[in-house]
């Protein structure tokens, strides 16, 4: 992920042309572009990005590679995560391609999160050559999450336009939220916190982050799968429930559903909910099952075009018919029931959004489905849909 995210952001290119036998035929990023940077910042970001190609090499010269999974880079999958660490959506959504500010706030989020991985894994190693490895790695890791957090540091006090926020509180609300997800206290701090959190008990400043001895944290496997998935569950299926924060009638509206959590994360993120009028949230809920259907179509796309494993192709037309009906025959029929009135129709679309994304993944009966998650979640906001 980092080397994709640095080198493209920075250079224009990933791995596919800098060292495309690293990436193993696995399907291209999604999303990810170059970034609106000044020199500094480019040049800085382009060396973290050699680096990671550095670090992949080390990695498949030690223990059995595989091929590049596939990667979300895109400029909905960052805003995600800050509305998620907000609890609201920030309008207009963040683009961490936008600019200098905004780019190293979306770095942030990534490489301490391995550097705790690393730091847990440590002691339960054996093998001298993977003790070394993994401490080679944390090195530079801690290296580049020091440089990141010293440059959000120096602009701390500033506002990350438009919101009027300081880059001090994105970063405090981002470390908050993976806290939140990795459920097991403070193993992450964002750049001030209270002195009596901060080195030796004595001080707001908090340019590194540590423990009581200013020793790293450390993070378990299960940890780091609840912060990556952003679901707060080691499953990437699961759907979180953090930051809830609706009005009466839409919790209850929520709890006449089989997914309570999933309803009011939807809803959380859809500023029309505040409503609360029940046709909306069905329309909420509607819209959410078309994003994840074009999000679908995008990857399916992008996995046809990467040269993907043979038992991939044939299925991969078939979701791409499946999440085609979906957007031209599901969709529209649910949306004009809806707004014509007709809650019973709707419930047709519905149908047909939830037999689509189940006809997907049941084409991938003899080989492991890539697009599990995806067709796990049109299902169940499909099934949301229907009560």
């Amino acid at each position: 992920m980092e080397a994709e995210f640095f080198l493209w952001s920075s250079l224009g290119y990933g791995l596919d042309k800098f060292a495309p036998q690293l990436a193993d035929g696995g399907p291209k990023p999604i999303g990810v572009r170059i970034a609106k940077l000044s020199p500094l910042i480019r040049d800085v970001i382009a060396q973290f990005g050699f680096q990671e190609v550095g670090h992949l090499r080390a990695i498949k010269e030690t223990v059995t590679g595989f091929p590049r999974p596939l990667l979300n880079l895109s400029r909905e999958s960052f805003a995600t995560v800050m509305n998620d660490a907000f609890g609201h959506p920030l309008q207009p959504s963040f683009d961490p391609y936008a600019n200098d500010i905004n780019y190293l706030l979306a770095s942030y989020v990534i490489p301490y999160v391995g550097l705790t991985g690393y730091v847990g894994a440590n002691p339960k190693l054996h093998s001298p050559i993977a003790k070394r490895l993994v401490a080679g790695l944390l090195g530079v890791e801690s290296g580049q999450d020091a440089v990141l957090r010293a440059l959000l540091y120096e602009r701390g006090r500033e506002n990350v336009e438009p919101y009027g926020i300081t880059v001090t509180e994105f970063t405090n609300r981002i470390s908050e939220l993976r806290n939140k997800l990795g459920r097991q206290g403070i193993k992450d701090e964002g750049l001030r916190v209270k002195p009596k959190i901060g080195a030796e008990g004595s001080i707001r400043g908090n340019i590194l982050a540590g423990g009581k001895y200013s020793l790293s944290y450390d993070r378990t496997p299960e940890e780091i799968l609840r912060i990556v998935y952003g679901s707060g569950q080691e499953n990437c299926c699961e759907i979180s429930s953090y930051a809830i924060d609706l009005n009466t009638e839409n919790k209850t509206t929520c709890k006449n559903t089989p997914n309570y959590n999933l309803c009011l994360k939807t809803l959380l993120h859809d500023e029309r909910s505040a409503s609360g009028d029940i046709t909306m949230l069905a329309l909420i809920m509607v819209d959410a099952i078309k994003a994840k259907a074009n999000q679908g179509v995008e990857i399916i796309s992008t996995l046809l075009n990467s040269n993907p494993p043979e038992g991939w192709r044939v299925p991969l037309k078939k979701c791409a018919f499946s999440y085609k009906v979906t957007l031209t025959v599901s969709l529209p029929l649910a949306i004009e029931a809806l707004t014509k009135g007709n809650p019973k129709f709707a419930e047709d679309g519905m149908v047909g959004c939830f037999g689509d994304s189940q006809n997907c993944e049941e084409n991938f009966k003899s080989s492991i489905s890539p697009l599990t998650c995806l067709n796990n979640a049109v299902h169940e906001l499909s099934g949301q849909s229907n009560y």
